[in-house]
């Protein structure tokens, strides 16, 4: 089980993508891990054939544990399937073996099976402290209560109400993606669309803010301050918002000194985002972190505005409002999630 995050001490085996038997070779997804903040696909690093799976789909593995074994041929991924399925085969009861004539000296049965020629090599190297346990004879899809869904299903369905138990079901499968939750709520969805008159949309999220303090520390000067921020939510945007074709243009605004618009800042290290002189931004970051703000009304200037307001302590209000037709709920709940997620933890935005 691979580490996927500085504070992981294992992962959830959300789906196999091979079976025993099968083929691999180096970048062929094996499986999906799912973490407290991801569902991640894990490819082989090795030519071969799949040996043995050592748990099943569902199964949380600590970190270093190993989940699978590969070996060189297909007569030996054969062969160790048949050792794990049958034990030691041709004995007859009583220790003779079955196919001798009975007038013949009996052949004492193998003290045990014959190791195979080569020994697996693991699809993943580390070490681990004790032999893996055994997967369950009946393992459930997932553990009681819980539903493997990747970060984006999970925001889209907590921003309209859904159950994802419920989509689960109907889905038949998992880990559920945002398409399946998405495709749930249209079903659901019954409401028409206002057919005239101006609407707007406007959340509201609270995250704590130490990670960004910090890193503004680091950072010293307002205008690595702002390039770093505009890093943060365009990766947000980039990563959960509409598909954006050409560059991706955010303007941060401060409360003091002129705007600064930044083309891909998420492209470019934290704080190294050089400001373009013209262009229309896709998004408008205004940092009112210094003020005395605690809340904002009417609509946005432009298409979207991200407020940063301060709220109690190391803690920031992020309010995301956007105008009809630039982003829908589900969409807007993902993104102010993502610039969420980044300001609480700055390394977030290298996953």
């Amino acid at each position: 089980m691979p580490a996927l995050g500085m504070a992981q001490d294992s992962g959830v085996i959300a789906a196999w993508r091979v079976e025993a038997g099968d083929r691999v070779a180096p970048g062929d997804v094996v499986m999906e891990v799912e973490t407290d903040k991801s569902v991640q696909e894990i490819e082989a690093r090795e030519d071969g054939y799949i040996a043995r799976l050592l748990f099943e789909a569902g199964a949380e593995v600590p970190v270093g544990e190993v989940v699978a074994e590969v070996v060189a041929t297909a007569e030996e991924a054969a062969a160790a399937a048949a050792g794990a399925g049958e034990g030691t085969a041709g004995a007859a009861p009583g220790g003779e073996d079955a196919s001798s004539d009975s007038g013949s000296e009996p052949i004492p049965a193998p003290a045990a099976e014959a190791a195979p020629a080569t020994e697996p090599r693991e699809i993943l190297p580390p070490e681990p402290a004790s032999p893996p346990a055994a997967p369950p004879s009946t393992p459930p899809a997932s553990f009681p209560g819980r539903v493997l869904a990747s970060p984006k299903a999970k925001a889209i369905a907590a921003a309209h109400g859904l159950d994802l138990a419920g989509i689960r079901a109907a889905v038949g499968r998992e880990p559920l993606h945002a398409r399946d939750v998405e495709a749930a709520l249209a079903e659901h969805s019954t409401a028409p669309a206002p057919a005239t008159g101006p609407t707007r949309l406007s959340l509201r999220a609270v995250t704590e803010a130490g990670g960004w303090q910090e890193l503004c520390a680091r950072l010293g000067g307002l205008s690595a301050r702002r390039a770093a921020l505009a890093s943060l939510v365009g990766g947000a945007w980039r990563r959960e918002g509409p598909d954006t074709t050409g560059a991706l243009r955010v303007e941060v605004v401060g409360l003091h000194g002129e705007p600064r618009l930044f083309a891909d800042p998420d492209r470019s290290r934290l704080g190294a985002a050089e400001p373009i002189a013209e262009g229309t931004p896709d998004l408008r970051v205004i940092d009112a972190t210094g003020s005395s703000l605690r809340e904002v009304e009417g609509p946005p200037e432009g298409g979207a505005d991200l407020w940063l307001l301060p709220a109690e302590g190391e803690v920031l209000s992020l309010v995301l409002q956007a105008r009809s037709g630039i982003l829908n709920t589900a969409g807007a709940a993902a993104i102010l999630d993502g610039v969420a997620r980044r300001l609480r933890n700055p390394l977030y935005q290298l996953l």
